[in-house]
């Protein structure tokens, strides 16, 4: 048995590395995929959380659909005004949501000028 569950951790082992090698070949879609997967993270987590810590009388994000609507707003940073966190938790989640935001729209903004240059690149060399 302990042969066995060696034999899974090499697995996991062997496709941690192949993944790995898989991102740093390509580095800028890698990047995109992993800001893109943190941030469905972070959309997750800040709904979940505020929903759970927005409990005050005066709160305006009681379901799981405001919450889920109030992350996606906050991620993308619009922040319309509609629902908003009246708790310090609150808030400081937010914060945690706006920086992801930021960062989600650098790396893509970031994805695209690489991509545009590599076209770039592939016209002058035909």
């Amino acid at each position: 048995m302990r042969i066995v569950r060696v034999l899974r951790v090499l697995r996991g082992v062997r496709a941690t590395r192949t993944l790995a090698s898989v991102i740093f070949a390509h580095r800028a879609k890698g990047a995109l995929v992993t800001v893109l997967f943190v941030c469905l993270v972070l959309v997750t987590f800040g709904s979940v959380t505020v929903l759970h810590v927005e409990t005050a009388p005066e709160s305006n994000i009681r379901t799981p659909g405001n919450a889920l609507w109030w992350s996606l707003a906050t991620m993308g940073t619009v922040g319309y005004g509609d629902k908003y966190p009246v708790t310090a938790e609150g808030r400081t989640i937010a914060i945690v949501l706006m920086i992801g935001g930021i960062g989600l729209f650098g790396t893509f903004t970031g994805y695209l000028a690489t991509w545009f240059l590599q076209s770039g690149r592939m016209r002058r060399t035909r």
